[in-house]
C-alpha cells in the first residue's frame, strides 16, 4: 500500500510562483514516480481553474463578485 505524502508548501502573496511550482513538481514526479502526494495551498481573492474544469460549473461569479475588489 503506497503512503500519501502531504506537501504544505505556499507562497500566499505570489500565485504566479505557486503555479509554476505545481508544474514544476508534477513534471518531476511524473518523471520520478514516488508516493501520491496531495499538495495543499492557498491564495486569497483568487480561484485557480484546472484545464479540464469549466468555470461556470466550479465558480459562482455572483458569490465571487461579493469578494473581489
Amino acid at each position: 500500500m503506497n503512503k500519501l505524502r502531504v506537501l504544505l508548501f505556499e507562497t500566499p502573496r505570489n500565485y504566479y510562483y505557486n503555479l509554476a511550482f505545481k508544474e514544476a513538481f508534477y513534471s518531476i514526479y511524473d518523471k520520478i514516480g514516488g508516493d501520491p502526494t496531495l499538495r495543499i495551498w492557498r491564495r486569497s481573492n483568487a480561484v485557480v481553474i484546472g484545464y479540464f474544469q469549466i468555470v461556470d460549473e466550479e465558480v459562482s461569479e455572483k458569490f465571487a463578485r461579493k469578494f473581489s475588489s
